[in-house]
């Protein structure tokens, strides 16, 4: 942050979002642990919007997609478990230590190599979390039924 000004961010908020983000997803595991027949339900859901590679027989289309919307699902539910988790475990540690503000976070972050450690690792996860979202984002979106007709549904494939 060297020059840079020091945002001013609301730290009660983004903790009561960490904390409800978080047990939000124990929440939907736990149902989804104790209620198979939902857990099926969401992954037929999912699949309906789920893009498959075109290689597939017609005959095995809707099975690939609720596979993939499985891997999907878990996947994504395993990054938010590992955010959220961090993100709530990080904010009851700020303020255990007094540290309330984004002048007082930075503050410690310089001086605590281990705050510092910890605070990347959440951002990571949060990022991560955040690029497939991005990427579910369209095809979710294109799913829908008005505006379906104005796309071409395509699964490219992994560059990297």
């Amino acid at each position: 942050m060297a020059g840079a000004k020091i945002p001013n961010i609301n730290w009660a908020e983004m903790r009561r979002i960490a904390f409800s983000e978080y047990d939000h997803i124990r929440d939907q595991m736990e149902v989804w642990r104790t209620r198979p027949d939902m857990f099926i339900k969401g992954l037929v859901e999912r699949a309906h919007s789920t893009i498959i590679f075109d290689g597939y027989p017609e005959d095995e289309r809707f099975s690939q997609a609720c596979m993939d919307a499985m891997r999907s699902r878990m996947h994504i539910a395993h990054l938010q478990y590992a955010a959220w988790s961090q993100a709530a475990t990080l904010f009851e540690d700020l303020d255990r230590k007094g540290l309330e503000t984004s002048t007082s976070v930075m503050k410690a972050i310089k001086t605590d190599r281990e705050l510092l450690g910890r605070v990347a690792a959440m951002v990571c996860h949060v990022r991560e979390l955040e690029r497939w979202w991005c990427g579910k984002f369209p095809q979710v979106l294109t799913s829908s039924k008005a505006i379906r007709p104005y796309f071409i549904r395509k699964r490219a494939p992994l560059s990297y």
